[in-house]
C-alpha cells in the first residue's frame, strides 16, 4: 500500500516472451543488508501502471525494476496504519468473489485457527471476523478455507512455534492468485499481529 492506502503490486519488467513466472521477484532482487524485504518495510518503487492488466482483476500490478528499502516500520506505527486503512467487510466479500476489479484486501479480524496440511500438504485457515466464524468457502471458488501463503507464518505453523504472545489486534491481507483453470484462487498472504513475528525463514 501506499502511504495514502491504495494498493500497489511491484512487479518486474515483463521479458520479450512474458511468462507467468516474470511476475515473481528473485530473492536477490528483494534482498537488503541480508534480509528479504519483509511486512512492515516501507520501499520506494519507480515504474508505471500498465496499460493493460493481463489478469483482468490484478488491477494494483505497478511495473518496475527498482526496489530501494528505506527503513522497517515499528510494530505500533504499521498497526496504526493498518487499523486506518483497514477494509469493509463487504470490500472483503466483493475482493474474494472476484467481482470487484481489485485482487488484494487486508481486514481486520479477531483470530484465526488453522489446518496443517491437507491432501497437497498446504496449511489453510479459518478466520474469526466481527466476532463471528467466517466459512471462507464462497461462490465463486467454493474451495473451502483458504490456503496460508504467508511464509513466516506457514514456518511458525509447521514447527510448531506459534507465538502465546496475547494479541490486542490482528489483520489478514488476502490476495487472489493468477487464474488456475481460469479460476483466480484468494489466499491468505500476510498475516500481521501487533507484535512482531519471529522470523525462521532463511534468506
Amino acid at each position: 500500500m501506499t502511504k495514502e492506502g491504495k494498493w500497489i503490486r511491484p512487479v518486474p519488467t515483463p521479458t520479450i516472451y512474458p511468462q507467468d513466472s516474470d511476475r515473481f521477484w528473485c530473492a536477490n532482487q528483494i534482498t537488503f543488508d541480508g534480509e528479504m524485504v519483509q511486512i512492515g518495510d516501507i520501499i520506494k518503487i519507480a515504474g508505471y501502471q500498465p496499460d493493460r492488466f493481463r489478469f483482468p482483476n490484478h488491477t494494483e500490478d505497478f511495473i518496475t525494476n527498482t526496489i530501494q528499502k528505506v527503513k522497517h516500520l515499528q510494530i505500533n506505527k504499521l498497526i496504526s496504519f493498518l487499523t486506518k486503512n483497514a477494509e469493509s467487510f463487504q470490500a472483503f466479500q466483493n475482493t474474494i468473489s472476484g467481482q470487484a476489479r481489485r485482487s488484494l484486501c487486508i481486514i481486520e479480524i479477531n483470530s484465526f485457527n488453522f489446518t496443517n496440511g491437507d491432501n497437497y500438504g498446504e496449511t489453510r485457515i479459518n478466520i474469526l471476523f466481527n466476532h463471528q466464524k467466517y466459512d471462507l468457502r464462497n461462490p465463486y471458488t467454493a474451495n473451502g478455507d483458504y490456503k496460508l501463503k504467508d511464509i513466516r507464518w506457514e514456518k511458525l505453523i509447521s514447527t510448531n512455534n506459534i507465538p502465546t504472545t496475547q494479541i490486542n489486534k490482528m489483520f489478514i491481507c488476502l490476495g487472489l492468485a493468477t487464474p488456475f483453470n481460469n479460476i483466480e484462487y484468494p489466499m491468505v498472504i500476510g498475516i500481521i499481529p501487533d507484535y512482531e513475528v519471529p522470523n525462521l525463514v532463511a534468506n
